[in-house]
């Protein structure tokens, strides 16, 4: 915080209160003033560091100098980019009276701070006639301490202290310190990672594992160990690619989330190799579980794993336990928010995992690099089950799903993503009882071809369901499609739609076979009666068109489709479904409002009435056509009432027709709303912050007004961007609050 313009009259004496801000870590300040408009700085008594508490101190300092001056207050160390906050009240400046002058603070040229060689130091102060005592064994210095006479070479990594004194007319200066830190150097990554935290210079290559846009990061490793480049201000231009070399990093380590971290202090430069290849460490569980700090940070392999959770998407910052065949168990997480598996189903079956040991708050991980890292043997599928040789046995252990089964030779009709097969199991093999959904691994038995139906003969009971509940979204196809490409469809869960039966009127009766078209250029297909259970058998054939949900399957060469149920029979009725106002809303009489439907095989023209039991109707458009789209004009003089509905109908007696699922209001006009933003939080702090401030910031609004106000569609614009989901309530004194959702470091 700095003065931009002079104060007349001089500085008798500064004093102020402060204390630390919010929670924050503390750290070192100072207190300058200038007599030259700010080209140079003396320093006002010694550095001071708040109390880790909200505990109130004062600064109280005698300067006693004449003339323009103005005044800062400052970091005392110049390096480090966090915790640059302090809270300060009260603050006096007095003007000089004449009283007894205080020698200035000596000053260091160069400042303290790292640097890579040594450094000659020169000690200096403003006050005519001074002279200077310093010490370097941390020691407060007097008289008796070190004569400051010529410069001071430092080599080493050091503090130095320096006070000055004048004749008796002045007082002693205060205390000036700078710290000098010259680098360690160390050969390789294990003796870094041993050496207590410190600057270092780490001069033997090291290889780039993998780099991320997230802080910079960069995970680097030798022969002897890993560790992880956290670079969250960038320092670091020069883009490395996996397998470049770098030679001679000079940086701080620390530790972070049980981390050995090491933040760099200046760009390296170019890659001194390339290409280097990454051979994997090869390690148990049991290793990652009790040597985790020996492989940290390091490219490892575990192999012959499973994940618990298969299927499921990866999502980013999230863990997922695996286990190994001695049962032992780990965690994977998706720390690298960038890798090209989030999103995808997590592998099933058993693989070998290749990744980077790390670890945060909440424990010890791997983390692949890239789904190239994730090692898992495909399963075998249905689709390479259809390609294969006949007469030999397989065994398809991807997961399959149940669509149908009937008690004729116990046949099972399942499929996966890629095809579908039947399962005849004439010997009643499989004594599992299976639903359809539930879902089956490990299917083993002798591929046939019976009569062109494909078919697997099971020779094992593959054991209970690996899942169950799975729906099974029928893939729309035309009879043209099915006669083009049967063979790609048999045994498949389809829809066929708009579907017309030969024989409608007449009743299906089982192992008949019935014509059927639809509207496709080669319309032409037969449904066959082929499963005996079905629960349509003896009833009607539709006379009107239909939906058919249908198997595909061949009979002695022939090519039929069957339905498994009465409900795989979908009449096309023609609907209208009201959408809006369908229940609650509140619309004001003198707006526009839009009401919406949906229909479904019906193009006819409709009207829209008003309704309000027990007898109001009012027809609000007449023979309009069918858009599903209308916009109302309220009439300003409409009744206000609670118990109002809209009806879609056709115009013609017969056509569909659909109301309100539920009462909406007409009300008064509303008030304007008043919504404030109560309170904005920018840049807060926090005491041990996993990401930056700013992703802590939020915005508190407050409804202000006296009646409920529905923020649906209301938008917060330019440094934040936000708009309000439907149903977003704010009742009157109501609070609420925009923050972002933050990922884990």
């Amino acid at each position: 915080m700095t003065m931009l313009q002079n104060k007349g009259n001089g500085i008798g004496n500064v004093s102020f209160y402060y204390r630390r801000y919010g929670t924050d870590s503390q750290v070192d300040w100072k207190v300058e003033y200038s007599v030259d408009d700010g080209s140079s700085w003396i320093q006002i008594g010694d550095n001071f560091t708040p109390l880790a508490s909200n505990d109130v101190q004062e600064f109280n300092e005698d300067v006693n100098v004449a003339g323009d001056i103005r005044v800062r207050i400052k970091r005392a160390t110049e390096t480090g980019t966090s915790n640059k906050r302090l809270n300060i009240d009260d603050i006096l400046i007095t003007d000089y009276t004449g009283g007894t002058p205080v020698v200035v603070t000596p000053s260091f040229t160069p400042p303290g701070g790292n640097y890579l060689i040594p450094q000659t130091v020169t000690i200096s102060t403003t006050t005519q006639g001074a002279t200077i005592y310093y010490t370097t064994d941390g020691t407060e210095p007097n008289q008796s301490s070190i004569l400051y006479t010529n410069p001071i070479l430092v080599n080493q990594s050091v503090t130095i202290k320096a006070r000055a004194y004048a004749p008796p007319d002045h007082i002693p200066s205060s205390v000036g310190n700078a710290e000098y830190i010259l680098p360690i150097t160390v050969n390789n990554i294990q003796e870094l990672r041993t050496s207590p935290y410190g600057f270092y210079f780490l001069q033997g290559e090291v290889i780039t594992t993998f780099t991320q846009s997230y802080r910079n990061q960069k995970f680097i490793q030798d022969a002897t160990a890993g560790v992880l480049i956290d670079d969250p201000s960038g320092v670091i231009d020069t883009d490395y690619e996996i397998g470049d070399g770098i030679t001679g990093i000079y940086g701080t380590t620390m530790e972070f989330g049980g981390m050995v971290e090491f933040v760099p202090y200046m760009d390296p430069g170019a890659p001194s190799s390339t290409g280097n290849e990454i051979i994997p460490i090869e390690i148990s569980i049991d290793d990652m579980i009790n040597n985790f700090e020996t492989y940290e940070s390091r490219v490892v392999k575990i192999n012959n794993v499973s994940f618990d959770t298969p299927g499921v998407n990866f999502a980013t910052g999230k863990a997922y336990s695996f286990t190994d065949s001695n049962s032992n168990t780990a965690q994977f997480r998706t720390t690298f928010y960038s890798a090209n598996y989030i999103g995808t189903a997590i592998p099933s079956g058993s693989g070998d995992i290749i990744g980077i040991l790390n670890s945060t708050s909440a424990g010890e991980f791997i983390t692949s690099r890239s789904s190239d890292d994730l090692v898992f043997n495909p399963c075998f599928s249905i689709a390479q089950l259809r390609a294969s040789v006949l007469n030999q046995e397989y065994t398809i252990n991807c997961e399959a799903i149940l669509t149908y089964k009937q008690q004729w030779r116990n046949q099972k009709f399942v499929q996966d993503e890629t095809a579908a097969i039947l399962l005849d199991d004439l010997a009643g093999i499989i004594t599992t009882e299976y639903n359809i959904g539930d879902g089956i691994t490990g299917i083993s038995g002798i591929l046939r071809n019976h009569n062109g139906m494909l078919r697997l003969e099971v020779n094992a009971d593959p054991g209970l369901p690996t899942s169950t509940n799975n729906v099974v979204d029928p893939e729309v196809v035309t009879l043209a499609q099915l006669n083009a490409n049967f063979g790609l469809y048999q045994s498949k869960l389809v829809r066929i739609n708009g579907v017309t039966f030969a024989n409608g009127g007449s009743t299906f009766i089982e192992g008949n076979n019935y014509p059927i078209s639809d509207a496709s250029s080669d319309a032409s297909g037969v449904f066959r009666t082929e499963f005996y259970d079905a629960d349509y058998l003896y009833t009607q054939i539709p006379t009107a068109a239909v939906d058919l949900i249908v198997i595909p399957n061949t009979v002695s060469n022939a090519n039929y489709v069957t339905s498994r149920f009465a409900s795989d029979i979908i009449s096309l009725q023609p609907t209208i479904t009201v959408t809006s106002p369908n229940g609650y809303e509140m619309w004001e009489r003198g707006t526009i409002q839009n009401i919406t439907w949906t229909s479904q095989d019906f193009t006819g023209n409709v009207k829209i009435v008003l309704l309000r039991p027990p007898l109001y109707t009012v027809v609000i458009a007449d023979n309009l056509e069918n858009t599903g789209f209308f916009e109302w004009s309220i009439p300003a003089d409409q009744q206000v009432a609670n118990n109002y509905k809209i009806r879609v109908q056709g115009v013609i007696p017969g056509d569909p027709m659909d109301e309100s699922n539920n009462f909406f209001s007409i009300v008064a006009e509303l008030p304007v709303p008043k919504i404030v933003i109560n309170e904005i939080m920018y840049n807060p702090s926090n005491s041990n912050p996993v990401l930056p401030d700013n992703r802590y910031e939020y915005l508190e609004l407050y409804n202000n007004s006296t009646f409920t106000v529905d923020l649906t569609g209301w938008k917060v614009t330019n440094a934040i961007s936000h708009t309000f989901t439907s149903g977003t309530i704010l009742t009157p004194g109501e609070y609420l609050v925009l923050a972002k959702k933050m990922p884990i470091h």
